[in-house]
């Protein structure tokens, strides 16, 4: 459905010479994911405000999309799949503020998934090979992405609140999850 919209919209500037017709496919392509992620991503908004977590979901999507973008990760392969996935992990995400557990073991968490992201700096999506040429400069890229995190997560470590070490912490774990998981489906 999404991708007809974007069919339709590049039609549309196709009839007033804003694309041209050779750059129809790229076009549709680019409408559809931008389409796609707005409605993902106002569809995550909804469940965080359903369950009375919008700021805490602001974090984890931040935080999620800036380490998928620089970065990469899990991909589902249709949009369906890969609203699903991320909606199983926002509520999941959401439920980890039930649990009572220690600062501590939230700070362990995130130094963690940091960890394990430096780790597995770049997970190319299979529409990206192209890019191995600059893998380098990717891995360095997501890498300085990475050091920037860790300096806000240390700063906010020192602001001495639990809800935004929590959220913060959740939210590079599941974002470490997402490369792991990408990384170890490229080599399987």
């Amino acid at each position: 459905m999404i991708q007809k919209i974007a069919e339709i919209i590049v039609f549309y500037l196709e009839q007033h010479n804003a694309v041209r017709p050779e750059d129809r496919d790229i076009c549709v392509y680019g409408c559809d994911i931008a389409l796609y992620t707005f409605l993902s991503t106002a569809g995550l908004l909804v469940i965080g405000a359903g369950f009375s977590r919008l700021f805490e979901t602001v974090i984890l999507i931040a935080i999620f999309y800036l380490n998928q973008t620089m970065g990469g990760g899990y991909h589902a392969s249709t949009h369906i799949q890969c609203f699903l996935t991320m909606a199983i992990g926002v509520l999941v995400y959401i439920a980890t503020f039930s649990l009572f557990i220690s600062v501590w073991v939230y700070t362990l968490l995130g130094v963690g998934a940091l960890v394990a992201l430096f780790t597995v700096p770049l997970v190319l999506h299979k529409n990206k090979q192209y890019l191995l040429v600059r893998e380098a400069k990717l891995k360095l890229r997501s890498r300085w992405v990475l050091a920037t995190e860790t300096a806000a997560f240390g700063l906010i470590l020192l602001l001495d609140n639990n809800l935004l070490v929590h959220a913060c912490a959740i939210s590079l774990v599941l974002s470490a999850i997402s490369r792991c998981v990408g990384a170890w489906l490229q080599k399987h």
